[in-house]
C-alpha cells in the first residue's frame, strides 16, 4: 500500500472482509512499498519489497530479508518440492533454495506434468 503496509482481514461465512489490521509494517526499515507475496506451508509470508524479500511469520513479525540487488517485483515457489523461491527484480531473476516448502499455484497433475491450480 502507499502506507508501506501489508493488511490482513478475516473472511466471514458470507465472504465479507472483517477485522482489518496491519499484518506487516514495512515502512520503518527501508523506503518503498511491498509488492508480490507468497506463503509457505508454515504460514510464513514472503513479501517482495525494499531491499529484497521480507520474510515474516504468520502474525506478521518480520524474521528477516532475503537481500537482492535492485528492486524486487514478485516471487514464486517452484520445483518438485516447492522449495525453490524464484525472485524477480529490476536487475534480473534470482533463485534461492529454502528449507521450508512454499504453497505453489502449480500442481504436478495426475501424470507428473504441471497443471494450473485455480
Amino acid at each position: 500500500s502507499e502506507e508501506h503496509n501489508v493488511a490482513a482481514f478475516d473472511v466471514d461465512a458470507a465472504g465479507a472482509l472483517t477485522n482489518y489490521r496491519i499484518w506487516l509494517d514495512m515502512e520503518h526499515r527501508l523506503e518503498g512499498p511491498g509488492d508480490g507475496m507468497k506463503i509457505d506451508t508454515l504460514g510464513n509470508g514472503y513479501v517482495t519489497g525494499p531491499g529484497g524479500v521480507w520474510v515474516c511469520d504468520s502474525e506478521g513479525t518480520a524474521l528477516g530479508i532475503i537481500r537482492t540487488p535492485g528492486a524486487t517485483t514478485n516471487c514464486a515457489f517452484y520445483g518438485f518440492d516447492s522449495k525453490l523461491l524464484f525472485i524477480t527484480a529490476t536487475t534480473g531473476t534470482y533463485i534461492i533454495r529454502l528449507k521450508q516448502p512454499g504453497i505453489s499455484v502449480y500442481d504436478r497433475g495426475p501424470i507428473g506434468g504441471l497443471a494450473w491450480v485455480g
